[in-house]
């Protein structure tokens, strides 16, 4: 009898040590996606009078294959990443007013800070998906 007990046990153990050497699968928890802050009406008046005042202009920092798919009507394109981005702010005209956007804000950030330490007026604006969301008029191969 003793020794069906002991087997037994035995064999209880050997079933938990399998248990326990079974690897449980590793979820991965994604970053929950950073929200577009929702702009409503009045602020889509407000940027249209932004863009309307002399000597503004609006340039897309994205690149120029971001810039071809779509882009606010008007926009100028000033690759923040390209090579040569430094040489053609520095053509800019100090007189006037840039306002800077691209995808997320960060690419209009930077380079607004860019502008900035040149003594050069700009601001970071809405990104490219909140203008069209609001309505700004956008052209390209799939604004």
């Amino acid at each position: 009898m003793r020794l069906l007990i002991l087997l037994l046990l035995s064999s209880c153990a050997i079933f938990q040590s399998e248990k326990t050497l079974t690897p449980k699968p590793v979820v991965k928890r994604q970053k929950p996606a950073t929200p577009v802050k929702a702009i409503d009406s009045k602020a889509l008046e407000a940027l249209q009078k932004k863009l309307s005042q002399k000597n503004v202009v609006l340039i897309d920092v994205r690149t120029p294959e971001e810039y071809v798919n779509g882009h606010v009507k008007g926009a100028q394109n000033l690759n923040f990443m390209d090579e040569n981005f430094q040489q053609e702010v520095a053509k800019l005209n100090k007189n006037k007013r840039y306002y800077l956007y691209c995808a997320s804000g960060n690419r209009s950030g930077k380079a607004m800070q860019y502008f900035h330490a040149r003594k050069i007026k700009a601001e970071s604006i809405e990104t490219y998906d909140q203008m069209k969301d609001l309505g700004i008029t956008v052209e390209g191969l799939s604004p």
